[in-house]
């Protein structure tokens, strides 16, 4: 990861986990708020990283790094 990646927890439901889908978030840098959607592939597991190519915070050079999802799953 370079110095302008992020890494964000994506907490799923166990239904949500295993079915997999896609989720909306939202992303807030600074005072812009974006929603994304997050394309959650079925059977993901807790702690699996998921990356957001471009959507982090920018870099000394001006490019935006990427986010990264890092999978919880919540407990009942």
């Amino acid at each position: 990861e370079g110095e302008a990646d992020l890494t964000r927890d994506l907490p799923l439901t166990d239904a949500e986990a295993a079915a997999g889908g896609v989720k909306r978030i939202a992303l807030s840098r600074g005072a812009e708020v974006e929603e994304v959607l997050v394309t959650i592939p079925p059977g993901v597991r807790s702690g699996t990283r998921l990356r957001l190519k471009g959507k982090g915070r920018p870099g000394p050079d001006g490019r935006p790094g990427d986010l990264y999802l890092r999978v919880t799953i919540a407990d009942r």
